[in-house]
């Protein structure tokens, strides 16, 4: 993840705000000092874009080999510390995005807490009749805003594994979500 994040920022695309990136590489479980030596030094983004593991230990059979278990397996504060590192890196009313299961959106939400607010939630669907199993979370640092729950973005068609035109054009075609989802522009 991280050699893609470095290649694509020096995509010609992305030129217009590469300079305004960094990218850290550090445990989230590491302490604030050894955090901010790797660059994220407390109230210093405008945006924290998370993708925590999914899975926690009681729930599924463990992969074998350290790194595929640490990618795949939450720890055992689950969610609060990797919220609790994105508030202290983000700046007050700085933006916090998440994806996570839907099935675990109650533990997100609980540890958004009181730090979050302004909460907007986008279901991802794999076919209109079926049950979101994602869900993309925006929050504001500091909001007493409310929660909303967006339009969902649906992936496929009901018949068939092609991508819905809106969701080819954000894993094909490089669309932004918010370029395709007006929703989630005004998240």
């Amino acid at each position: 993840a991280i050699a893609g994040a470095r290649a694509s920022l020096v995509l010609p695309g992305n030129r217009p705000f590469a300079d305004r990136v960094s990218i850290a590489e550090v445990d989230i479980g590491a302490r604030e000092a050894v955090r901010a030596r790797a660059g994220l030094v407390r109230s210093s983004a405008d945006i924290v874009v998370m993708n925590p593991p999914f899975h926690e230990a009681a729930s599924v059979r463990v992969p074998k080999g350290k790194a595929r278990a640490d990618a795949h397996m939450l720890g055992s504060g689950g969610l609060e510390p990797w919220v609790r590192v994105a508030a202290s890196v983000l700046r007050p009313r700085s933006r916090l995005v998440a994806i996570f299961r839907a099935d675990g959106l109650a533990r997100l939400l609980a540890a958004l807490g009181d730090r979050f607010g302004d909460v907007a939630i986008l279901p991802v669907q794999p076919r209109a009749a079926a049950d979101a199993h994602r869900v993309l979370v925006a929050a504001v640092k500091g909001s007493r805003g409310p929660l909303r729950l967006l339009p969902p973005l649906i992936l496929h068609p009901e018949t068939g594994s092609s991508y819905l035109s809106e969701a080819s054009r954000i894993l094909r075609d490089g669309a932004g979500l918010a370029d395709v989802n007006a929703a989630w522009a005004l998240a």
